[in-house]
């Protein structure tokens, strides 16, 4: 997700420009934010670029810009992501950008049963269930 927010003392009258450039490892399925205000797309491969026409108060954050990304890097891999902002009239360029840090860890994957093993679970447990019953009922007598 990316998040503009104007830390400036004035307005920004805009158009505000995002632009993410995806690294190495990082495809882009898709990018969606509240339209109007934001207009984006994937201008060039790689390259997702947002538009904003503004205005944005002092102290005000626009939409968020929520990015989908398919990860084909390498577990264990650190991935580092910059997004940048620019607006014509920005006196001061020096905070118009963040950078993330974001570790690729291995997927967790939990065991699917076909149908056949739903059932064959359903009555393991359910044996189990009844030799529970059957034990409890002799120990009684």
């Amino acid at each position: 997700m990316l998040t503009v927010r104007n830390v400036g003392q004035g307005s920004a009258a805009g158009p505000i420009v995002v632009k993410d450039t995806l690294p190495a490892g990082l495809s882009l399925v898709s990018v969606t934010a509240a339209n109007p205000p934001w207009t984006c797309g994937e201008m060039t491969p790689g390259t997702v670029t947002c538009y904003h026409p503004g205005p944005l108060a002092p102290g005000a954050t626009a939409p968020p810009i929520n990015m989908l990304v398919q990860v084909t890097a390498n577990p264990g891999t650190v991935i580092i992501n910059v997004g940048t902002v620019t607006e014509r009239g920005d006196e001061n360029s020096s905070n118009n950008s963040a950078t993330v840090p974001a570790p690729i860890y291995r997927p967790t994957v939990a065991p699917l049963l076909s149908g056949w093993g739903q059932v064959g679970l359903a009555g393991l447990l359910a044996l189990a269930g009844g030799y529970g019953l059957l034990y409890r009922r002799e120990r009684r007598r």
